[in-house]
This record gives C-alpha cells, structure tokens and sequence, in this order.
C-alpha cells in the first residue's frame, strides 16, 4: 500500500488513528472537547483512552502525554504506537496485509494466545479486529470485497503513520491499569479526560467493550470525581457521558456538585445499532470542574439547572 504524503499532522484538519466505538473521532464531537480544553496543559491523562481521540488532537499540551486503557490489548496498540522502532514494523506489516477473512481469523487466533505472540503482532490484530468487524465489535468478520480491502488498507496505513508522527512530538507514557488509580494519584499539574464505559442503561449495546461498569463501577467512579475534583489542589478534569435532559433524573448530578458543572454537547448517533437493527440518538454531556474559556461556548452549551444556579461553590 501506498498513502498520501501531502498528509502530515500539521496539514490535517482531525487525527484519527482508528475507529473505535463511541463518537470521539467525529470532527464535531471531537472539536467540541478539544475546545473545552483549558488553554494550557501541563500534562494530558486519558484514564480511559480507546481511540485516543482527544490527546491526538489537543493543542498546547507542555508535558507528557499519558494514555491509560484497562483493555491490554488496546493499551498494547498504543505502547507500539509511541515506540518509533515498533510502530515502524507495525507499519511495514500493515503495508502487507490484505484484511481477508483468514487475516481477520489470524487476529482473533493472536488475540486468543496474547502470550505467545510479540508486541508488534498483538498491535497487528488488535487493528485487524477493529478495522474488519462490523460496528468495531472485534467478534466477527463483516464481508468486503478485494477494492473495499485495499481502500481500507490505504486508510488505516495513512492514519497510523500520521499518529506516529504525532506522538514523536511529545513525551507519552501508556498504562495499563485501573482507571481510578491513575484519577487518585493526579495533582494540580494534570488535566484528565475521562470518557468511561456509560451508563448501561443509556447505550445501545452490552457488547461494545471488553471491560464495561455497572452501577457500582459507576458509583465508585463518581465518588472518586466529587472527592478528587473539590480538593484545594484538584487537577482539572473533563467527563464525558450520556445523560437526561432533566438534569434531576440524571444519573451523575446525584455526585458531581460543588465545583462541577454540566455542558449539553449535542445529540448524537450511538455507536452500534441495538439488537432490532436501530441506532438511537443519546445527548451528550460533559461534566467538569473548572471554567470554561470563551471560544468553549461556540460548541457547548452550560445545562446545569440545578437549585442555587449552575453549581455554585
């Protein structure tokens, strides 16, 4: 495969690296976080990375970028990623492959026997498993024919070697590790995106990650938020979640008080259709615990009718 060399990270409007279930590779979605952003970071945490969506298109980050996935075999992709030596043999490998069925089936094969297999081969699979499944479930083969294969292929070769690229430019450290761990052990010098598995009731499949939260998951998390994000020293955090409209049913206002306030994003496709064949819509709010900066509000709206105004400390 060849790609596009007129393409560079400077060039590009949005930097994805892959497709991943929820919406934060759409330009729209992903501006709209990006924006929200504090002007200038220190370091960038993503304690639920996936995709990485924001940390590769974040603007002015000083520091380190850290990238925390629970999943290893995503939190593996992205360690091969942010080696210039590995991504390399990442990319030759990707150059010859012809995302066939029995590629899709050797990937399912390496993914199944993590153990027995190199950092580069897992990083192979897990690409094939997202890039070759419908909805990006890993599970099971959508049929394409030969020129959609070797469109995708371009694709998927064009958009590693860009996030390659990217991560040359900065300091990343790829974890492995509970989601929380890395939240209670953040200080002023860090600003967190935290885009955790939603709400169970609120998606439009159980099946759309290899490590999901139930209430409990939920509870903890938030506990952890209100706590962590009211503290003197609190580190600046942004979350991402479905929500309802009438900010008293939702879910996370019973937690998130004090310094924390609400944004409406926007309504959005969920990320796979649901067992009929559907696609719902969900409305996408961010929490966060700091204040926004005015060009914020040419995507977000503050949708936080509280008692007592837009929780006011």
């Amino acid at each position: 495969y060849t790609y596009d060399e007129q393409v560079t990270v400077e060039n590009a409007k949005h930097l994805t690296a892959f497709t991943y279930p929820g919406a934060k590779n759409m330009e729209m979605m992903n501006n709209a976080i990006s924006a929200m952003l504090p002007l200038k970071i220190k370091n960038l945490k993503e304690t639920y990375a996936g995709s990485a969506a924001i940390s590769l298109n974040a603007k002015n980050i000083l520091g380190k970028i850290s990238l925390n996935d629970k999943d290893k075999a995503i939190a593996n992709l992205w360690s091969v990623l942010a080696s210039k030596e590995e991504a390399d043999l990442l990319l030759r490998k990707l150059g010859s492959t012809e995302y066939s069925k029995s590629d899709f089936e050797e990937a399912l094969k390496i993914h199944d026997n993590m153990c027995d297999y190199n950092s580069v081969d897992m990083a192979w699979s897990e690409l094939v498993l997202i890039n070759c499944s419908f909805n990006c479930l890993r599970n099971s083969y959508r049929k394409m024919t030969p020129v959609e294969c070797n469109k995708m292929g371009k694709r998927i070769v064009n958009n590693i070697r860009r996030t390659v690229e990217r991560l040359q430019k900065q300091e990343v450290e790829v974890t492995n590790t509970d989601a929380l761990e890395i939240i209670a052990n953040s200080t002023v010098e860090d600003t967190l995106y935290i885009d955790p598995p939603y709400d169970k009731n609120l998606i439009s499949s159980d099946n759309l990650y290899r490590y999901t939260y139930d209430d409990n998951d939920q509870i903890l998390l938030l506990t952890l938020l209100q706590e962590k994000g009211n503290g003197a020293n609190a580190p600046k955090m942004l979350v991402s979640g479905y929500g309802e409209e009438d900010i008293s049913k939702d879910f996370y206002a019973e937690y998130l008080t004090g310094k924390w306030k609400r944004y409406k994003i926007g309504s959005f496709h969920k990320p796979t259709a649901n067992k009929k064949g559907i696609s719902s819509r969900g409305i996408e709010y961010v929490w966060c615990n700091y204040e926004l900066h005015e060009t914020a509000f040419q995507f977000v709206s503050l949708a936080d009718e509280r008692k007592g105004g837009a929780c006011n400390e």
